[in-house]
Order: C-alpha cells, then structure tokens, then sequence
C-alpha cells in the first residue's frame, strides 16, 4: 500500500528538471522579501541536468546512465578509466577502507555512497534506476576481509562477489555488466591455483593475464577477469589464447601491446632520469612500511649487494630489499632516490593532482595507495568497447590514443598549478561547501560543494519585497514567504516540473519543509496550502539552510517605506 502510494511521486521525480535559478525567502516583523540569481549564461542553462559530474568543467554536463560499484576499488581506478574513455558516471557507491574513499572530498556526483555493509549495498533498491551497472572488485587486504573471523582469504574474497552476482538475477530493467580485478602477488608468482579456480567460477568467465609494463613503465602483472563486455582486438593489441603462466595448469590468455610509450621524463621530476637500465621497466610498486628493526625475512635479500642493503637500511626497511637495486633507483639532482608517490601515480594512468585534496596525506600514505591500486589506462583500453566503435579498433592505436588524453589533462594540470584557487576554479573557489552524510563515519557529516557561503558570490536581483496586512509569529511569518515565493513561480508554467533551490535561515520552517508535517497548529495551514502548490506545480524544493548574514533575502524583508511588492528591482 505504501509502496503503491508513493508511485505518483516517483514518477514526477523522474520527470522534473533542475532549475538553473537559486531562490531565497526571508521574513520579518516587517514584511516579506524573496530572491532569485542572475547572470546565468546560456551555456550555463543549457547544462544544468540533475546526471552530471564534476571533472574538468563538466559541472552539469549529461552524464551516461551508468553506475560504478568498487568493491576495494582502492584510490578510484575504475572512475579514472572511464573518465579517459570520455565515460561521465552518473554516480559511483564504493566499499571498503579510507583509501576506496579518499576522493569522495574531491568529487560531488549526483550517487556516491560509501557502504560499510556490502550485501545491503549490493541488494540495494537504487540499483535498478541505471541501464548499466559497472562493477569491480580488487583482492582485499586481509585487514579489511572476514579471514581474522576465521574463514579463509579465498572464500572472504568471493564473497561480496557471489552476493552481488546472486540480487543482479532479479533486476529486469537494468543491463548490468561485471568486471572483476585479482591482484598478483608479485612479479615472479601468480595467485594460488586454487584461488584462481574458486574465482573464475564465481565470475563465471576465463580471466586474461596483462603485463602493464607493455603499455607503462613499471610493471604490473595483474590477472582480469572481465564479464559482460568483449575485448576487442586491435592495432595496439593482440590476445593469445590457450598460453603457460608461471607453473599454473590452466591455460590463460595472454595479451601482448604494440605502443609507443611516452618518454620517462614525462613521468618524473624535472631534473630527474632513472639510475641505470632506462629501456627497462620500474619494478612494481609495493607499499611501504618503515619498520624500528630489520626483519628476519626479507624478499630478494639473497640477490642484493652490499649497496642496495645499505639503501634498505637507511629507508627504515620500508621495502623489499630489491626495490632498492640500481634498475629500481632514480638519480636526481639532490641524489639517488625512490620513485615518489606523484611519479608512480602518472606511470599508472592518474594525473598529478589526484592527491590534491584537503586531507594532507604523507609520502608513505600516497605510495601505500598507489601501491593497492591497478593501471588505469591498461584498464581504459580492456574496456574501451563500451565507449569506442568497433571499427575505430583496426584503424587507430587505441592506447596511444589513450595515452594522448592523459597527456592533455596533464598539462592542464600542470599549467594550472601555479595558479590561484580563484584562477582554477572561478569566482566559487573557496567559498565552502555543502554536506553529504556518509554511512560508517565517526563524523558523518562533510562539507562538499553548494553550501549557503555561496550565496555571497552569486549575483541576485530582488524578486519581491512587501509588508504585512497582519502580523504573527515569526516562524509563521518565514513559512508564508515561501508560500508566497511558490504562488508567484507556479504562475507560470516555465517553473513548472522543476527541482528548486530553495535556502532559508530558518531552521523550523527547514525542516518542516523537508519533512511534510507539523505538530503546530499555527504551521499546517500554510504548510497545507505549500504542498498542496507544490503537487499542482510539479515543483520539489530542494531546501539549503542558509545563515542570516549571508541571506540575499534579509534586506528585502525590512526595506522601509515599500510597496506592497516590487518585482524585478535589482
């Protein structure tokens, strides 16, 4: 029945459109006084669509109807690869530590929620709103898997998997498309046999083995297994099927890329160049852990000499032993050094400024990060069917393509790094930002973008200003004047089946507002008569608590010796 009841509502939401016009209402002893934006271009107008994301001026832009799912997606990756293949998601819900939350600072998409509980997430209701549904899933650390509860990694590794897969069964309307991402243990061993058995057949497809160091310079052997989406073969790849990896019995198929990297230099600081062997490959990026004592056991520690044990020690034992070794060391003009995190990012596929967020993060915190996280840019090319035509494959080189777009964003966001947040961002820069709850958070509530400061930089005209034939209290009086905000909009059908922004300084009337009800007698009435306006309308409000200093509206609502309205003064 309530079910049935709300049917009517979810099919005007669906209908509505975002107006690109903000309001403010605000009330006095005095008098009333609305206010609206102005200046709005008409490419600003045009895209103000409620799908939209926020990367490189796309603020608004028609997103595609997907929805991405990362389960221990790490700092991103899938959203990264979409966003080289020109993909605009209209939301993204991540599982699993701080680092599979790390952007949510930087991003404000219309769906982004972090869920602590992945089979509630993966049976959720929102997931039948999307044509197609994107999801992944990286190999846990064992912090964040059920083995420390005493089951076993492999079977804590499927399990979010063998649920997800199970409630996709059910959805009809939905095109849903899987893509699951195992990591390698290193470079010289592949993932136990066993795991790998058990995971083809929750997937329920053969994975491909890809050596990233074809197409990057650092390796990353990586197993994938990819569902729903056929890689296409090209001039920049050929697929061998039926092939030996390592000692394992059953047959993988291999990839092999034909690209022409860009040049080293382009990944490191200037002034830098690797130490010896600059034709071969970085090793792969491990996370670091600085240790008080040197361990008993050390990867590689046979294989090095008394040179690279001495760079070991003096790091505080934060690697293996090898990744200390001259083919592993950059020489820079302050000496001979690691990779450092923003170079590793680059060489995956990320751009410099994918750290850059509010939260400060270490050396150690950012080459942990991208040490849990896959190529970017070698899983842009595995998926580029769902974005490129098929005929594009024989003609062009996909990935050098690939690497041309990162290239563009890169000197975007290198041109803009010297700059001021005003120069990167417009006139909002700074201005502050809105809230969004998060599930799973000691502190819920975080500021994002859109938050009432904003209100002080936009640029208003008056839209009505008028006194009061009778007096009351004040809550009422803040309630009628937005009763009288929505009778003047509902006048013309331009504002019709529209979401509105709407903020007051009123805390009772905001929420009253938000809730649809009242136990004052002295509100429902008008709280009636709104509603009642709203439904005829198609009009939803989409209500922002605004602080009384920074109200456009205050000033109208006390001006003396007005009329009884003024439209339009500015």
């Amino acid at each position: 029945m309530m079910v049935t009841g709300m049917l009517p509502q979810h099919w005007m939401d669906q209908r509505l459109q975002f107006s690109p016009v903000a309001y403010a209402t605000d009330a006095s002893e005095e008098g009333g006084g609305a206010c609206s934006t102005i200046g709005l271009t008409a490419r600003g107008r045009a895209k103000c669509h409620m799908g939209c994301c926020e990367s490189f001026d796309y603020e608004g832009g028609q997103a595609d109807p997907v929805v991405l799912i990362e389960a221990f997606g790490g700092i991103g990756g899938l959203r990264r690869s979409m966003e080289l293949l020109g993909v605009m998601p209209l939301g993204t819900c991540q599982s699993g530590s701080f680092s599979a939350r790390l952007l949510v600072f930087k991003s404000s998409a219309i769906l982004r929620r972090s869920s602590s509980n992945r089979e509630e997430a993966a049976a959720a209701p929102w997931r039948f709103l999307f044509k197609e549904e994107w999801f992944t899933q990286g190999q846990p650390p064992p912090s964040t898997t059920s083995a420390a509860r005493g089951k076993s990694l492999r079977q804590s590794r499927i399990i979010f998997l063998s649920t997800f897969l199970m409630s996709s069964t059910v959805m009809t309307k939905a095109q849903c498309f899987f893509a699951s991402f195992m990591h390698i243990g290193s470079e010289s061993m592949v993932m136990d046999e066993t795991d790998l058995v058990v995971q083809t057949e929750a997937i329920g497809c053969d994975p491909i083995f890809v050596e990233a160091a074809e197409v990057l310079h650092c390796r990353r052997p990586r197993l994938f297994w990819i569902k729903g989406l056929e890689v296409i073969e090209g001039k920049d790849l050929v697929l061998y099927r039926d092939q030996q990896v390592g000692t394992l019995t059953k047959k993988l198929t291999l990839t092999r890329f034909t690209v022409k990297k860009p040049p080293l230099e382009l990944f490191l600081r200037e002034g830098c160049s690797k130490l010896t062997q600059k034709e071969e490959p970085f090793f792969t990026f491990a996370r670091p852990h600085p240790k008080a004592s040197e361990p008993r056991e050390a990867a590689g520690y046979d294989r090095c000499n008394d040179k690279t044990l001495g760079r070991w020690r003096g790091d505080a034992w934060r690697l293996a032993p090898y990744q200390y070794s001259d083919q592993n060391m950059v020489r820079s003009p302050h000496g001979v050094r690691r990779l450092l995190g923003d170079e590793q990012l680059r060489m995956l596929g990320y751009n410099s400024d994918h750290f850059q967020i509010k939260q400060k993060i270490s050396e150690d915190q950012q080459q942990q990060l991208t040490g849990n996280t896959w190529p970017v840019l070698v899983v842009a090319r595995l998926l580029a069917a769902m974005a490129i035509p098929h005929k594009h494959f024989a003609e062009k080189n996909i990935t050098e393509e690939l690497w041309e777009v990162w290239r563009s964003l890169e000197e975007r966001v290198t041109q803009l790094r010297s700059q001021s947040w005003a120069v990167k961002f417009g006139p909002l820069a700074g201005a502050g930002a809105g809230f969004r709850c998060q599930d799973g958070e000691r502190n819920p509530i975080l500021r994002q973008r859109l938050c009432a400061p904003l209100s002080g930089v936009w640029a208003w005209k008056v839209l009505m200003s008028y006194s009061w034939k009778q007096s009351g209290h004040i809550n009422q009086l803040e309630a009628i004047a937005v009763l009288d905000l929505l009778k003047k909009l509902g006048r013309s059908k331009d504002n019709h089946l529209k979401r509105i922004l709407l903020m007051v300084d009123n805390t009772t009337v905001l929420n009253i507002l938000a809730k649809g009800r009242t136990s004052s007698s002295l509100l429902k009435p008008t709280l009636r008569r709104t509603a009642a306006l709203l439904l005829a309308c198609s009009l939803r409000l989409v209500l922002a608590w605004v602080k009384s200093d920074y109200n456009l509206a205050d000033g109208p609502s006390r001006w003396k010796g007005r009329k009884k309205r003024i439209h339009g003064q500015t």
